[in-house]
């Protein structure tokens, strides 16, 4: 084994560069997932926004997510609480009305987001305005669990 070995350590090491040399080559480049996804740079570049409307974008949506985040805290809280009180004898009745409170919760954030939606797209043109809703529509339907075709994919380019 030691002489097949000392034969072919040649052929054995060029195979090791050519692995290392493909790796190499056909690595794909992992500086772009280094970074976090960036919902404002994706808007930006999907609806072409110019640098002012970028900013404006920016101010609603960090107006929204600062009035919509202790909501759906409170959301994600009472539905923890329902789901507890639900095993026991005695919480039916608490369920109920935990119940009651997170449809309430949701009611609020529904009509939250279709005003911050409202006003993004009074900043757009109609073209936009159009990509705007595909957009929406997209990344909210994923969240209920039905899945649509990515927008992008539909033409939204």
């Amino acid at each position: 084994m030691n002489r097949l070995f000392g034969k072919y350590t040649w052929l054995i090491g060029l195979l090791i560069l050519l692995n290392a040399i493909t790796l190499f080559v056909f690595w794909p480049d992992r500086k772009q997932d280094r970074g976090r996804f960036d919902p404002q740079k994706v808007l930006e570049q999907e609806l072409g926004l110019d640098p002012e409307k970028a900013n404006r974008f920016k101010i609603l949506r960090q107006h929204f997510f600062e009035k919509s985040s202790p909501l759906t805290k409170e959301l994600r809280e009472t539905r923890q609480q329902m789901l507890s009180a639900m095993g026991n004898p005695d919480g039916n009745q608490a369920a109920t009305a935990l119940s009651q409170k997170s449809c309430e919760i949701q009611q609020r954030l529904d009509s939250m987001l279709l005003d911050h939606y409202l006003q993004l797209s009074a900043l757009c043109d109609a073209e936009q305005q159009e990509k705007l809703k595909k957009m929406f529509q997209h990344v909210f339907s994923a969240r209920h669990g039905k899945k649509k075709p990515h927008p992008r994919k539909k033409g939204l380019e």
